[in-house]
């Protein structure tokens, strides 16, 4: 039996501590994208060249948008302050904590779990801005086939990646967030 708790024990303190390097990683990643992305007010600036699309999804009632991959919820503030239905989730608890802070809708969860478990054309749009590139290709052809999946007739998928065609980016600016996986081209991208 004594055998047992002490198993139990560093069982448990194994887990406690891989949880609090997952932590510590989260709040890493999170201080490395507000010094590359800029201040938020500066990322809501720029995505707002999409509210013109979206707001003529609001004629969909009942379907929200869903930013995969939210972060800090730029983007879901952007739409939730534009009377836009909004919800984000991403899998970094440093960043999720910080836009429901915010008081924004934001859930802590795996993107492909969200949008596997939507119900099929439940979602006015799908956004993913700045992630495909974290992602290999069949994880890509994942997100595209579910968000398919998920998104109502007519609704929008929005994915915005790093331009390779940019020499300056595919030489070294890509490179500089080391989760990166991959670039993929626009063509790449349209084409899927």
């Amino acid at each position: 039996a004594a055998g047992r708790k002490g198993a139990a024990r560093a069982t448990a303190a194994a887990a406690g501590l891989e949880r609090a390097a997952q932590i510590s990683a989260d709040a890493s990643y999170e201080m490395f994208e507000d010094a590359s992305r800029g201040p938020e007010e500066l990322v809501r600036s720029r995505l707002s060249l999409y509210l013109p699309r979206l707001k003529a999804l609001r004629a969909t009632p009942g379907r929200c948008v869903l930013d995969a991959g939210c972060g800090r919820g730029e983007f879901v503030k952007l739409l939730v302050d534009n009377g836009i239905p909004a919800r984000g989730v991403d899998r970094n608890e440093a960043a999720v904590q910080h836009a429901r802070g915010l008081g924004l809708p934001v859930t802590l969860a795996d993107v492909f779990d969200e949008l596997a478990k939507a119900k099929p054309g439940s979602l006015a749009a799908v956004s993913a801005f700045h992630f495909i590139e974290h992602l290999p290709f069949d994880q890509f052809c994942r997100l595209i086939r579910l968000a398919a999946q998920a998104i109502a007739p007519g609704g929008l998928l929005l994915l915005e990646t790093p331009n390779v065609r940019n020499i300056q980016v595919a030489a070294t600016e890509f490179y500089r967030d080391p989760t990166h996986t991959r670039p993929y081209p626009p063509a790449t991208v349209e084409q899927y």
